[in-house]
């Protein structure tokens, strides 16, 4: 499959090269509003940059109020578009991150969905995290063009973002290296339980990554593509990118 990758309008012509992938039906799901996510929003319609004592670690962040509501329509939406394609709970796999955020997603829209408790087709993924930044976590980016000017200015040298280390930490390349284990896993589980649709409850970048490997996007895309809303779902099926409709 050869391609030169010219904007957005790729999603039209692109089919995973997966045979594999061709016989899912991938949802994407972004958890709702987290308690970071508005932190930023509020900061940045006031122009200040977010400061250091306000820092959550990253896997303790939880949903909002809003988040909350947010999940809790998500599980309505997907379990009227389960009913209306007629998808069972067991014939989906529902892969989750460990982040607290992700899991309280699952967790309230669930409610709605109703898959038990500790079933084996609900899976936590440590893989599906959004990114690490080792020594540099819950350290502002100020900070660390502050503290360590070489170290950043080489990171941000690179033109394309997805080979940019975000704030010292994951490169979205390194993300989409990390998210090849989450894949095969889905590999080996679908074709071993004959399942064929897949929820992952995740993160809008590291949802963004998924997408670039399942269908072999160029790193140029990783600029291009808008950033998630709250709660949003990309939709895969049958290796293509389609709207996700109820």
């Amino acid at each position: 499959m050869y391609y030169r990758y010219s904007n957005l309008d790729i999603l039209k012509e692109t089919k995973t090269p997966y045979p594999y992938i061709e016989k899912l039906n991938i949802l994407l799901i972004r958890h709702g509003e987290s308690e970071v996510n508005a932190l930023q929003a509020d900061y940045k319609s006031l122009g200040k940059p977010l400061t250091e004592d306000l820092k959550i670690e990253d896997a303790l962040v939880k949903l909002t109020s809003v988040g909350i509501e947010q999940a809790n329509q998500l599980g309505i939406s997907l379990k009227n578009y389960m009913q209306k394609q007629h998808i069972s709970n067991n014939d989906v796999l529902i892969l989750v991150s460990p982040y607290e955020r992700a899991r309280q997603t699952f967790e309230i829209a669930n409610k709605h969905l109703g898959f038990t408790e500790r079933a084996q087709n609900i899976v936590v993924l440590n893989s599906l995290i959004e990114q690490s930044f080792g020594a540099f976590h819950m350290i502002s980016r100020d900070v660390k063009k502050a503290v360590y000017p070489k170290i950043y200015e080489e990171c941000v040298r690179n033109s394309i973002t997805y080979f940019r280390p975000t704030f010292l930490g994951e490169s979205p390349f390194d993300v989409c290296n990390r998210l090849w284990s989450a894949i095969y896993f889905i590999k080996d589980y679908t074709s071993e339980n004959n399942i064929k649709n897949v929820f992952i409850f995740g993160h809008g970048n590291a949802n963004k990554c998924m997408l670039m490997n399942l269908l072999n996007l160029p790193p140029e895309f990783y600029n291009d593509f808008p950033k998630a809303n709250n709660s949003s779902i990309i939709h895969i099926n049958k290796g293509k990118v389609i709207p996700f409709k109820i």
